[in-house]
Protein backbone atom coordinates (compact mmCIF):
# COMPACT_ATOMS: atom_id res chain seq x y z
CA UNK A 1 0.00 0.00 0.00
CA UNK A 2 2.48 2.27 0.76
CA UNK A 3 4.56 1.29 -2.68
CA UNK A 4 1.24 2.39 -4.64
CA UNK A 5 1.12 5.81 -2.82
CA UNK A 6 4.35 6.73 -3.20
CA UNK A 7 3.71 5.57 -7.04
CA UNK A 8 0.85 7.80 -7.12
CA UNK A 9 2.35 10.86 -5.55
CA UNK A 10 5.07 10.75 -8.15
CA UNK A 11 7.83 9.89 -5.58
CA UNK A 12 9.77 7.03 -7.55
CA UNK A 13 8.34 4.23 -9.54
CA UNK A 14 9.58 0.50 -9.50
CA UNK A 15 9.60 -1.48 -12.98
CA UNK A 16 10.72 -4.54 -13.85
CA UNK A 17 13.16 -5.17 -17.17
CA UNK A 18 15.31 -8.03 -17.95
CA UNK A 19 14.34 -9.47 -15.30
CA UNK A 20 16.12 -6.89 -12.61
CA UNK A 21 14.22 -4.38 -10.75
CA UNK A 22 15.60 -1.32 -10.84
CA UNK A 23 14.61 2.06 -8.77
CA UNK A 24 14.87 5.45 -10.01
CA UNK A 25 14.10 8.83 -8.81
CA UNK A 26 13.67 11.86 -10.96
CA UNK A 27 12.09 15.60 -10.48
CA UNK A 28 8.98 14.08 -10.59
CA UNK A 29 7.33 10.84 -11.74
CA UNK A 30 3.54 11.58 -12.99
CA UNK A 31 3.28 8.43 -15.70
CA UNK A 32 0.34 6.52 -15.04
CA UNK A 33 -0.78 8.29 -12.11
CA UNK A 34 -4.03 9.96 -10.98
CA UNK A 35 -4.79 12.85 -13.74
CA UNK A 36 -4.90 16.08 -12.19
CA UNK A 37 -7.80 18.75 -12.80
CA UNK A 38 -6.41 21.25 -13.15
CA UNK A 39 -4.04 19.98 -15.83
CA UNK A 40 -3.82 20.50 -19.40
CA UNK A 41 -4.32 16.98 -21.48
CA UNK A 42 -2.64 17.47 -24.30
CA UNK A 43 -2.61 14.41 -26.84
CA UNK A 44 0.44 13.70 -29.38
CA UNK A 45 0.00 11.65 -31.76
CA UNK A 46 3.22 9.84 -33.44
CA UNK A 47 2.31 8.65 -36.71
CA UNK A 48 1.61 5.19 -38.11
CA UNK A 49 1.06 4.36 -34.14
CA UNK A 50 -2.70 3.76 -34.15
CA UNK A 51 -3.14 7.48 -32.94
CA UNK A 52 -6.57 8.15 -34.76
CA UNK A 53 -8.50 5.31 -33.13
CA UNK A 54 -6.58 6.28 -29.46
CA UNK A 55 -7.47 9.65 -29.81
CA UNK A 56 -11.03 8.79 -30.48
CA UNK A 57 -11.63 5.86 -28.17
CA UNK A 58 -9.73 7.58 -25.15
CA UNK A 59 -9.61 11.46 -25.29
CA UNK A 60 -11.60 13.04 -28.05
CA UNK A 61 -13.73 16.02 -26.11
CA UNK A 62 -11.52 15.13 -23.32
CA UNK A 63 -8.21 16.46 -23.85
CA UNK A 64 -6.43 18.79 -26.70
CA UNK A 65 -4.53 17.28 -30.06
CA UNK A 66 -1.39 18.21 -32.15
CA UNK A 67 -3.18 20.58 -33.72
CA UNK A 68 -4.61 23.00 -30.54
CA UNK A 69 -1.04 24.12 -30.29
CA UNK A 70 -1.92 26.65 -32.69
CA UNK A 71 -2.14 30.45 -31.66
CA UNK A 72 -0.60 33.48 -32.91
CA UNK A 73 1.88 32.50 -30.62
CA UNK A 74 2.42 29.01 -31.61
CA UNK A 75 1.19 28.64 -35.47
CA UNK A 76 -1.13 29.98 -37.42
CA UNK A 77 -5.01 30.48 -36.34
CA UNK A 78 -7.21 27.87 -38.03
CA UNK A 79 -9.06 29.95 -40.98
CA UNK A 80 -12.07 27.41 -41.30
CA UNK A 81 -15.19 28.76 -39.98
CA UNK A 82 -16.25 26.34 -37.66
CA UNK A 83 -13.48 27.17 -35.78
CA UNK A 84 -13.62 30.36 -33.32
CA UNK A 85 -10.57 32.64 -33.32
CA UNK A 86 -9.15 33.48 -30.09
CA UNK A 87 -9.56 36.53 -28.55
CA UNK A 88 -5.64 37.67 -28.80
CA UNK A 89 -4.49 40.94 -27.16
CA UNK A 90 -2.27 43.55 -29.31
CA UNK A 91 0.55 42.29 -28.41
CA UNK A 92 -0.54 38.72 -28.94
CA UNK A 93 -1.86 39.72 -32.72
CA UNK A 94 1.38 41.55 -33.13
CA UNK A 95 3.78 38.45 -32.69
CA UNK A 96 5.45 36.23 -35.15
CA UNK A 97 4.06 32.65 -35.38
CA UNK A 98 6.53 30.23 -34.26
CA UNK A 99 4.51 27.55 -37.03
CA UNK A 100 3.01 27.79 -39.96
CA UNK A 101 2.32 24.42 -39.81
CA UNK A 102 0.96 22.53 -36.89
CA UNK A 103 0.75 18.67 -38.28
CA UNK A 104 1.68 16.14 -35.89
CA UNK A 105 3.75 17.62 -33.75
CA UNK A 106 6.06 16.16 -30.99
CA UNK A 107 7.40 16.96 -27.43
CA UNK A 108 9.80 19.22 -27.98
CA UNK A 109 7.07 21.21 -30.47
CA UNK A 110 4.78 21.10 -27.64
CA UNK A 111 7.49 22.51 -24.73
CA UNK A 112 8.70 25.19 -27.24
CA UNK A 113 4.52 26.30 -27.93
CA UNK A 114 3.92 25.99 -23.98
CA UNK A 115 7.04 28.25 -23.08
CA UNK A 116 5.23 31.23 -25.62
CA UNK A 117 1.61 30.18 -24.94
CA UNK A 118 0.70 27.90 -22.03
CA UNK A 119 3.59 28.77 -19.81
CA UNK A 120 1.40 29.23 -16.25
CA UNK A 121 -0.61 26.49 -17.31
CA UNK A 122 0.16 22.93 -15.96
CA UNK A 123 0.79 20.65 -19.01
CA UNK A 124 0.98 16.81 -19.42
CA UNK A 125 1.01 14.82 -22.43
CA UNK A 126 -0.79 11.31 -23.48
CA UNK A 127 0.18 9.31 -26.30
CA UNK A 128 0.17 5.71 -27.98
CA UNK A 129 2.99 3.39 -28.96
CA UNK A 130 3.70 0.84 -31.37
CA UNK A 131 5.50 -2.21 -31.82
CA UNK A 132 8.08 -1.11 -34.27
CA UNK A 133 7.74 -3.72 -36.79
CA UNK A 134 3.96 -2.82 -37.39
CA UNK A 135 4.50 1.05 -37.69
CA UNK A 136 7.04 0.77 -39.69
CA UNK A 137 5.25 -1.25 -42.52
CA UNK A 138 2.53 0.98 -42.19
CA UNK A 139 4.43 3.37 -42.54
CA UNK A 140 5.69 2.36 -45.93
CA UNK A 141 2.69 1.41 -47.25
CA UNK A 142 0.41 3.84 -46.31
CA UNK A 143 2.84 6.32 -47.92
CA UNK A 144 2.91 4.30 -50.73
CA UNK A 145 -0.89 4.03 -51.92
CA UNK A 146 -1.20 7.49 -50.68
CA UNK A 147 1.30 8.08 -53.71
CA UNK A 148 -0.33 5.44 -56.27
CA UNK A 149 -3.71 7.32 -55.31
CA UNK A 150 -2.15 10.41 -56.20
CA UNK A 151 -3.21 12.60 -53.06
CA UNK A 152 -1.58 15.77 -52.56
CA UNK A 153 -2.03 16.80 -49.44
CA UNK A 154 0.19 17.26 -46.07
CA UNK A 155 2.04 13.66 -46.07
CA UNK A 156 5.16 14.62 -46.20
CA UNK A 157 7.24 12.76 -44.39
CA UNK A 158 9.89 10.84 -46.68
CA UNK A 159 12.97 12.78 -48.30
CA UNK A 160 13.20 12.47 -51.94
CA UNK A 161 15.52 9.58 -51.92
CA UNK A 162 13.07 7.27 -49.06
CA UNK A 163 10.22 8.50 -52.36
CA UNK A 164 11.96 7.47 -54.75
CA UNK A 165 13.39 4.17 -53.38
CA UNK A 166 9.57 3.78 -51.66
CA UNK A 167 7.81 4.15 -54.93
CA UNK A 168 10.12 2.30 -57.37
CA UNK A 169 12.11 -0.34 -55.31
CA UNK A 170 10.65 -2.91 -52.52
CA UNK A 171 10.28 -2.62 -48.78
CA UNK A 172 13.65 -4.45 -48.51
CA UNK A 173 15.67 -1.80 -50.56
CA UNK A 174 13.41 0.88 -48.73
CA UNK A 175 14.32 -0.19 -45.03
CA UNK A 176 17.97 -0.64 -46.04
CA UNK A 177 18.34 3.00 -47.32
CA UNK A 178 20.76 4.84 -45.74
CA UNK A 179 19.30 7.42 -43.52
CA UNK A 180 15.65 5.95 -43.62
CA UNK A 181 14.31 8.19 -40.81
CA UNK A 182 11.16 6.40 -40.92
CA UNK A 183 13.41 3.76 -38.55
CA UNK A 184 13.27 4.64 -34.90
CA UNK A 185 10.42 7.67 -35.10
CA UNK A 186 8.59 7.21 -31.55
CA UNK A 187 12.22 7.69 -29.78
CA UNK A 188 12.60 10.91 -31.64
CA UNK A 189 8.79 12.01 -31.54
CA UNK A 190 10.05 12.59 -27.73
CA UNK A 191 14.09 12.91 -28.42
CA UNK A 192 14.02 16.45 -30.63
CA UNK A 193 14.08 19.15 -28.88
CA UNK A 194 11.87 21.16 -31.19
CA UNK A 195 14.37 24.03 -31.55
CA UNK A 196 15.57 23.25 -35.19
CA UNK A 197 14.20 26.61 -37.00
CA UNK A 198 11.12 26.50 -39.63
CA UNK A 199 7.75 26.90 -40.51
CA UNK A 200 6.47 23.46 -40.19
CA UNK A 201 6.59 21.07 -37.49
CA UNK A 202 9.24 18.94 -38.22
CA UNK A 203 7.82 15.97 -39.28
CA UNK A 204 7.42 17.71 -42.72
CA UNK A 205 10.72 18.72 -42.88
CA UNK A 206 12.30 15.45 -43.12
CA UNK A 207 15.47 16.76 -43.88
CA UNK A 208 16.01 18.44 -41.12
CA UNK A 209 14.79 15.29 -38.91
CA UNK A 210 17.55 13.51 -40.98
CA UNK A 211 20.43 16.41 -39.88
CA UNK A 212 19.19 15.87 -36.34
CA UNK A 213 19.84 12.49 -36.31
CA UNK A 214 23.49 13.02 -38.08
CA UNK A 215 23.70 15.40 -35.45
CA UNK A 216 23.20 13.58 -32.42
CA UNK A 217 26.50 12.71 -30.06
CA UNK A 218 24.77 10.85 -27.50
CA UNK A 219 25.07 7.48 -26.28
CA UNK A 220 22.50 4.79 -26.81
CA UNK A 221 22.48 4.47 -23.21
CA UNK A 222 22.61 7.93 -22.96
CA UNK A 223 19.31 8.25 -25.31
CA UNK A 224 17.24 5.50 -23.52
CA UNK A 225 18.23 7.54 -19.78
CA UNK A 226 16.66 10.48 -21.37
CA UNK A 227 13.77 8.80 -22.98
CA UNK A 228 12.66 7.26 -19.53
CA UNK A 229 13.12 11.01 -17.79
CA UNK A 230 11.21 12.43 -20.66
CA UNK A 231 8.19 10.35 -20.50
CA UNK A 232 8.25 9.34 -16.26
CA UNK A 233 8.43 13.35 -16.14
CA UNK A 234 5.88 14.58 -18.26
CA UNK A 235 3.37 11.80 -19.52
CA UNK A 236 0.33 10.88 -17.92
CA UNK A 237 -0.90 8.60 -19.74
CA UNK A 238 0.59 5.79 -22.92
CA UNK A 239 -1.42 3.50 -24.47
CA UNK A 240 0.35 0.61 -26.31
CA UNK A 241 -1.25 -0.99 -29.05
CA UNK A 242 -1.03 -4.58 -28.67
CA UNK A 243 -2.36 -4.24 -24.82
CA UNK A 244 -5.64 -3.06 -25.91
CA UNK A 245 -7.23 -4.75 -22.36
CA UNK A 246 -4.46 -3.38 -20.11
CA UNK A 247 -4.25 0.29 -21.53
CA UNK A 248 -7.99 0.37 -21.14
CA UNK A 249 -7.87 -0.95 -17.76
CA UNK A 250 -5.13 1.70 -16.74
CA UNK A 251 -7.07 4.54 -18.65
CA UNK A 252 -10.50 3.94 -16.48
CA UNK A 253 -8.08 3.56 -13.50
CA UNK A 254 -6.32 7.20 -13.87
CA UNK A 255 -9.37 9.09 -15.69
CA UNK A 256 -11.96 7.84 -13.73
CA UNK A 257 -14.07 6.83 -16.99
CA UNK A 258 -14.61 3.91 -19.58
CA UNK A 259 -13.10 3.92 -23.06
CA UNK A 260 -15.56 4.32 -25.84
CA UNK A 261 -16.32 2.20 -28.25
CA UNK A 262 -14.43 2.91 -31.38
CA UNK A 263 -15.27 1.51 -35.12
CA UNK A 264 -11.73 0.14 -35.80
CA UNK A 265 -11.16 0.94 -39.36
CA UNK A 266 -9.25 3.32 -38.66
CA UNK A 267 -6.42 0.87 -36.39
CA UNK A 268 -6.12 -1.01 -39.58
CA UNK A 269 -2.90 -2.13 -40.47
CA UNK A 270 -1.74 -0.75 -43.75
CA UNK A 271 0.67 -3.52 -44.35
CA UNK A 272 -0.10 -6.75 -46.14
CA UNK A 273 -1.77 -9.97 -44.15
CA UNK A 274 1.99 -11.80 -45.00
CA UNK A 275 5.23 -10.31 -44.52
CA UNK A 276 8.61 -12.53 -44.85
CA UNK A 277 10.04 -12.95 -41.36
CA UNK A 278 13.14 -11.88 -42.34
CA UNK A 279 11.83 -8.48 -43.39
CA UNK A 280 10.68 -8.38 -40.32
CA UNK A 281 14.00 -9.25 -38.65
CA UNK A 282 15.69 -6.96 -40.83
CA UNK A 283 13.46 -3.72 -39.54
CA UNK A 284 13.81 -5.00 -36.12
CA UNK A 285 17.86 -4.20 -36.80
CA UNK A 286 16.92 -0.90 -37.57
CA UNK A 287 14.59 0.04 -34.81
CA UNK A 288 16.59 -0.84 -31.57
CA UNK A 289 15.80 2.03 -29.78
CA UNK A 290 11.98 1.97 -30.88
CA UNK A 291 11.93 -1.63 -29.67
CA UNK A 292 13.42 -0.48 -26.44
CA UNK A 293 10.83 2.18 -25.31
CA UNK A 294 8.06 0.12 -26.66
CA UNK A 295 9.12 -2.78 -24.25
CA UNK A 296 9.63 -0.12 -21.65
CA UNK A 297 6.33 1.59 -21.65
CA UNK A 298 5.13 -2.15 -21.83
CA UNK A 299 6.71 -3.18 -19.06
CA UNK A 300 5.76 -0.21 -17.02
CA UNK A 301 2.39 -0.43 -18.03
CA UNK A 302 1.84 -3.91 -16.88
CA UNK A 303 4.25 -3.50 -13.62
CA UNK A 304 1.99 -0.52 -12.29
CA UNK A 305 -1.60 -2.08 -12.97
CA UNK A 306 -0.04 -5.18 -11.24
CA UNK A 307 1.02 -2.64 -8.07
CA UNK A 308 -2.62 -0.77 -8.38
CA UNK A 309 -4.14 -4.22 -7.95
CA UNK A 310 -2.08 -5.46 -5.14
CA UNK A 311 -2.81 -2.53 -2.98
Amino acid sequence: MLIVGAILAGIFFLVVTNKEEQIHSYKRDILYSQVQKHEKVWFMHIIKTGGTWAWDKYFKGHALMNDDIKSKRCGRIASQSSRKKERLTKKEKDEKAMLQWYYHANFGEFEECWRKRFQKQANVIVTQVRHPIDRVISEYYFYKRRNNLNKTDKINWWTPNMVNVGIEDDIIEWVMLKDNMAHNRQAFWLLYDGKTKGRKTIVGRPEDILLWWQKQTRSEKEMKEDLKKIIHENFRYISVMEEAEKSDEMFEILFERKPKEVNKKSHKSNKPNELAEAIRDLILDYNKLDLWLWEYVKNTLEQRLKQIKSA
